[in-house]
């Protein structure tokens, strides 16, 4: 029987060992403990880059909003206190 068992290669004699299976079904928990992790991170990132995008496509709106509300400002004389940034004009 002895002789048997050397003519099972290692994977074979995994299966029947339990001594040589521990280890890898420790490697095989973990891995599959990584994997669910990896997937939670994907789930995650992908809902921030679907925020992000959206943010992006309404950030030309914010920003043509934002002009007409401070041109408006300046015509009602509201910011003309404020003083310009120095645009680096030699006027």
């Amino acid at each position: 029987m002895a002789d048997d068992a050397s003519r099972l290669t290692w994977i074979e004699r995994a299966q029947r060992d339990p001594s040589l299976r521990a280890p890898l079904d420790a490697d095989f928990a973990r891995g599959g403990i990584a994997l669910d992790l990896l997937r939670y991170q994907h789930r995650i990132n992908t809902q921030r880059v679907a925020v992000l995008i959206a943010q992006l496509d309404a950030a030309p709106k914010t920003i043509t909003t934002l002009r007409r509300y401070l041109g408006r400002q300046r015509a009602d004389g509201v910011l003309n206190d404020v003083a310009e940034p120095d645009r680096g004009d030699a006027a």
